[in-house]
């Protein structure tokens, strides 16, 4: 991938190395499959713009939202003035389903990434995968540009997503990603117009 090409995306050049090294390391290696990772990364930073999982909630919002975690407003005021890790302890503390198991590591391993990582045993599955311990002391590195790509594309050839995408299955692909098909229109979208970019 080429500066010109990015620019054309709309995404900053300060992504192009991590991107190509991405698609190196985990065999994002034709039009296809690099048209739709590109299109899928777009709409879930925000165009390479959001790497951090936004927690930014008001206390009423989150009795709202996640009504099972926040039985009282005083629960919600509690975790709301203890910051974003407050919050996300309070939504992600002791999910063992997330490998969550000890007190913290819902503060510590939110979403992260261009494709968000949440929970200690993807991050700790993803820093094994690079041989980069260090995610799991410092796992702020997968908001910054070279850790954000390059979980994505982690996720992205662990969840068989290269198949995915020589099949032309968006659908398929987004439902893997996103848990349904929010925002499917906009995905197909990015992925043509990266296509046409690719081209």
């Amino acid at each position: 991938m080429t500066n010109e090409q990015l620019n054309k995306l709309g995404i900053e050049s300060k992504w192009l190395n991590a991107i190509n090294d991405t698609f190196e390391r985990f065999e994002i290696n034709n039009k296809e499959r690099q048209s739709c990772f590109l299109g899928q990364c777009m709409h879930e930073s925000g165009n390479f713009k959001y790497l951090k999982e936004n927690l930014n909630y008001s206390a009423l919002r989150l009795t709202q939202v996640f009504p099972k975690k926040f039985a009282s407003l005083e629960a919600a005021q509690k975790a709301v003035s203890d910051g974003t890790k407050g919050i996300a302890e309070a939504i992600y503390g002791m999910r063992k389903d997330l490998g969550n198991t000890e007190v913290g590591d819902g503060g510590k391993f939110f979403g992260r990434g261009i494709i968000q990582l949440t929970g200690k045993a993807n991050y700790t599955a993803y820093s094994k995968a690079i041989d980069k311990p260090e995610i799991l002391t410092n796992p702020d590195l997968l908001a910054e540009p070279e850790d954000a790509i390059l979980s994505a594309g982690w996720f992205w050839k662990t969840n068989g997503l290269n198949f995915l995408a020589d099949k032309g299955d968006l659908t398929a692909v987004t439902k893997r990603i996103n848990g349904g098909t929010n925002g499917l229109a906009e995905r197909i979208t990015n992925t043509n117009k990266a296509f046409s970019v690719l081209t």
